[in-house]
This record gives C-alpha cells, structure tokens and sequence, in this order.
C-alpha cells in the first residue's frame, strides 16, 4: 500500500469464490496456478504470507500476472506484490493478508503442490531446508495435479 493511502474497510470472508471467476476460464485458472507454485524454486515465510520465488523468463512472468488477474477475483482477501530483479533475475510472487489469510495460503498452495506442506514457522522447518537468510528450499512433487479438484475449490455455475 502506497504512503498516507488509508486500508480498504470491507473485509471479505477469507474463502475462495470461483463463481466470481468465468465459468469457462476457472479450468484454466487453476491449471496456471498449479503451473506457478510447482515452479517455485524457493518460498520464504512472512508473518502475513508467503514469497515464492520463480524463474525470471518471459513465460513465468505472463502465468504470473494471468494468475494474479483472476485470483483478485475469486480471494479479494489476498494481498499480491510482484517483484522482477534485474538482469535477468528471478520473480518474486508474494501473497499475503490479515490474520487467517496465512493459514489459507498455505493449505490452497499445498494443494496445488498435490498436498506438499509449506512452512508453518521458521522453528518448525528442519535445519537442512534452511537457506542462510532463513528461507525455504523446496522440492515439489511433478505428478499430474487434477485428478480432482482441492477441497477449498468448488467450480460452480
């Protein structure tokens, strides 16, 4: 949020509401946002969210901003920040937002990572997936994602 802009006082519910998205594109959407998060070569854990670091080529940096586009949409909750290092450098896909958003963050990126766990607290993560600046290194399971849909998703008419 930009210096001396006030917060928005509406509070949606923290859930995801797919009718809030096109029926003949939310397939898709949760196509890309499996194709984003199973590309994360790295996430870092905030109090308010999470950061995920992604390849810094053209085509992540579309699907990013596609996802992104939509996801406001459906989770208005969310907060998104969008960071493009120089030189060719990697993206950064933040997601954040207040109390509770966390907690849901992690349980929808994990399903999208076909049930892979992301980091509750640094205290809770082993010592070996520690980087030195505290962040996570993670591995992601590259099976087929949507053999069914996640539990938090319903794809309404």
């Amino acid at each position: 949020m930009m210096t001396g802009e006030t917060r928005p006082v509406k509070e949606s519910p923290i859930a995801c509401d797919m009718s809030a998205i096109e029926p003949g594109l939310r397939a898709a959407h949760v196509a890309t946002g499996g194709r984003v998060f199973r590309a994360a070569e790295e996430i870092r854990e905030f109090p308010d969210g999470y950061a995920f670091r992604l390849t810094g080529d053209a085509g992540t940096l579309s699907r990013v901003a596609e996802f992104i586009a939509l996801k406001r949409l459906c989770c208005p909750f969310l907060g998104f920040a969008l960071e493009v290092e120089p030189e060719g450098g990697p993206v950064w896909l933040r997601l954040t937002g207040r109390e509770g958003v966390k907690a849901f963050i992690r349980e929808e990126v994990g399903e999208l990572l076909g049930g892979a766990n992301l980091p509750m607290s640094s205290e809770a993560i082993p010592g070996s997936l520690l980087s030195p600046i505290g962040s996570v290194r993670a591995s992601f399971p590259s099976a087929p994602l949507f053999g069914a849909m996640p539990k938090w998703m319903k794809l309404s008419q």
